[in-house]
């Protein structure tokens, strides 16, 4: 009988119910035997409830990571400045909404496609020589001001080349931040018209 209520208890605990206690009905071996199966069972539910704790705190963790990265997608896709990211093999990640307007791409035919093998000559040429140029002098970061002809367009790109590290300041690629000085410069020249005009105007 004993045994026979042994198997059960087993087949309870089998069957997830870690919280069941078995009374000790003697002080011999069975005793022991219950004893020590209590205590198993204490443990499993005690290790159960560990891990459920851990797996809860991973969820918050991962939902927070989640939350990070959509809000940092948020204020790339709105900002008012190209952002585009390669990995370390030059691999694009990343192409916002400023980027894919002004270049006038799709990003969806871009991501996940090493540049090498997707922009046009003179413009994979710019984006190897920003690289190069980072390894070559071992600087973070480098800016440079560039014009761009895209589809009979000329642009005037102010570009700001950054090589990304991670926490042990190992290499985990780059982000190329460029802003459009394209209308400023035609306001410039047109103010600098506008007072040459005045002053001719004057004499």
């Amino acid at each position: 009988d004993p045994l026979g209520k042994l198997v059960l208890a087993t087949r309870r605990v089998a069957d997830g119910d870690l919280e069941f206690e078995m009374e000790r009905e003697s002080n011999d071996e069975l005793g022991l035997l219950v004893d020590s199966f209590n205590q198993m069972t204490l443990n499993l539910n005690s290790s159960n409830k560990k891990l459920a704790e851990a797996h809860t705190a991973l969820q918050n963790s991962s939902q927070e990571s989640e939350q990070r990265r959509r809000y940092t997608e948020i204020i790339l896709q709105n900002v008012s400045a190209g952002v585009i990211s390669l990995d370390d093999n030059g691999k694009i990640t990343t192409i916002n909404r400023f980027a894919e307007k002004l270049l006038n791409i799709d990003k969806s035919l871009f991501i996940g496609l090493n540049f090498r093998d997707v922009l046009p000559p003179y413009q994979t040429a710019i984006v190897a020589g920003f690289i190069e140029e980072l390894q070559v002098t071992g600087k973070i970061t480098i800016e440079q001001h560039i014009k761009l002809h895209v589809l009979g367009k000329n642009y005037s790109l102010l570009v700001n080349f950054t090589r990304l590290e991670d926490d042990k300041e190992d290499p985990v690629g780059f982000v190329l931040v460029f802003d459009n000085l394209t209308k400023l410069e035609k306001m410039q020249r047109m103010a600098a018209w506008r007072e040459v005009a005045r002053r001719i105007a004057h004499e």
